[in-house]
């Protein structure tokens, strides 16, 4: 084996160090507010980004033929069964924030299992689609080999949807389905039924839910502002619904202009935005830096997929569950970015999908770099 993909390290600790600064400047009103430290949430960062680097370097440093089963496995079954007994646990050990039963709390730290069974999940899908998928003459014997994961991803949904409230990482996973499905050599005919059950799956949680039929309703007047009447699109944006939020996502991108206000002279971070720090960080950081330095946040992520691509093409021939790990983590990644992009813009309905390395929270982001560890791992076995 060769050494890691060093240009794929250096890339997520600069995306790192930018959700650092993010940290540090975005908060400052939420600190103020609730009498914390002014560096209170930063050195929160620090410490989740602390705790990102050393794992993912020592992931990095194992052989993947081990490390990606081993914890793969174990990321797929414990989040799943912990997902499963957080409605029956006290509100000591799992917190009704928002109406939403969402972490559960270890050691005084707040744990989302989710985000950890994503990575579990997508190496579920790898090696169940290395295994198993092949085109079959017929459909129903195709639908028959694709039922088992489309049976785990509707048990997961029901717990997360329903009980946890969070939309949002049920089409994050079905997207994530959708296509490693595609890599792995889907027919046409079975990737349309993930995408009709996917569907028919959103369909059912908004019909269900009247705070996300409100939402979406907020989402279609923003839709009618920006692209079908006839309105000035430079001019600030004003909402009478409960999308105020997106509002002045909007509002803050647009005060930033090219090159923005300066790096702790946004204004819209001042209450005006209440998640500014995470689902809202990249309109937060538009205000700051401008536009001019949301393109290059951009693409620092098309270089980073890039590298984790780059990967999974490299070693497909040696072994193909290990390059179809990879290509996961890097449609997670991808994914997650433009759906927090398409939401804060009003492009798509918001879905409370953090920025991957750069949104404040530890969940996302030790999980993430676990994924990134190993794929770096992964990097080693084909160089050229």
């Amino acid at each position: 084996m060769q050494k890691i993909d060093f240009y794929l390290f250096g890339i997520v600790v600069i995306i790192m160090g930018i959700g650092l600064i993010a940290s540090y400047s975005l908060p400052i009103y939420f600190e103020y507010i609730k009498d914390l430290p002014s560096d209170y949430f930063f050195m929160k960062e620090l410490a989740f980004t602390g705790v990102s680097l050393i794992l993912m370097f020592i992931l990095a440093l194992m052989n993947p033929r081990v490390a990606v089963p081993f914890f793969g496995t174990i990321l797929l079954i414990i989040p799943l069964l912990v997902i499963f007994i957080m409605p029956f646990l006290p509100p000591s050990l799992v917190p009704v924030i928002n109406g939403a039963k969402r972490w559960i709390k270890i050691f005084g730290l707040k744990v989302a299992p989710v985000e950890f069974f994503k990575i579990g999940f997508i190496f579920f899908l790898a090696w169940s689609f290395n295994r198993k998928i092949e085109k079959k003459e017929r459909f129903v014997d195709e639908l028959k080999m694709i039922f088992p994961y489309l049976g785990v991803l509707l048990v997961v949904a029901i717990f997360v949807v329903f009980v946890q409230s969070d939309l949002g990482q049920i089409i994050l996973l079905t997207g994530v389905l959708f296509t490693m499905l595609l890599m792995a050599g889907g027919s046409f005919r079975i990737i349309g039924t993930i995408f009709a059950f996917g569907w028919l799956l959103l369909a059912l949680a908004i019909l269900t839910s009247p705070y996300r039929y409100e939402r979406l309703e907020g989402w279609l007047q923003m839709v009618r502002r920006n692209f079908v009447t006839d309105s000035n699109l430079t001019s600030p944006v004003v909402v009478q619904t409960k999308y105020q939020q997106v509002a002045n996502s909007l509002n803050g991108i647009y005060h930033g202009g090219l090159f923005g206000q300066g790096l702790g002279n946004g204004i819209f971070k001042l209450g005006f935005i209440n998640d500014v720090h995470t689902d809202f960080v990249i309109a937060g950081l538009a205000e700051e830096i401008g536009v001019i330095g949301i393109i290059g946040i951009i693409f620092l992520f098309i270089l980073l997929l890039w590298r984790i691509y780059r990967t999974a093409y490299r070693v497909e021939e040696e072994n193909r569950v290990l390059s179809l790990f990879a290509f996961g983590i890097g449609t997670l990644i991808m994914l997650q970015f433009f759906l927090n992009i398409f939401g804060i813009t009003s492009v798509i309905p918001l879905k409370g999908i953090p920025i991957p390395f750069i949104s404040y929270g530890g969940s996302s982001e030790i999980a993430l770099a676990i994924g990134i560890g190993l794929v770096l791992a992964i990097s080693k076995l084909r160089r050229e």
